[in-house]
């Protein structure tokens, strides 16, 4: 799912949507989490946030480093596009509103 930038300025600056980042530990030189033990206990927490009474939010958004950056680079474009995200990445964990975790 994605947002539209402005819409979710509106919804973080409101509080109905929290803002996360990830940033995984890899346990393979292959894979973060070849058996999905971590985004498994990752799911659970961001329920649990979900869950929460007394702090309600509507959705949460989050930046995982692992998905949403280009990992194996074969062509020009993908070193470019890692690099350009690369660059800004520090925009997730930095921000003010953000959530960080790291796996």
């Amino acid at each position: 799912a994605a947002w539209e930038p402005l819409e979710l300025q509106q919804d973080v600056e409101t509080r109905r949507v929290a803002i996360g980042a990830v940033s995984y530990c890899w346990l393979s030189w292959q894979h973060p989490d070849p058996h999905g033990h971590q985004l498994k206990t990752l799911s659970t927490a961001l329920a649990q946030r979900l869950d929460e009474l007394r702090l309600p939010l509507a959705d949460l958004t989050m930046f995982m480093d692992f998905g949403s950056l280009c990992q194996k680079r074969h062509t020009t474009a993908e070193q470019l596009s890692f690099d350009r995200g690369l660059n800004n990445v520090t925009l997730w964990y930095a921000h003010s509103e953000s959530l960080v975790g790291l796996s």
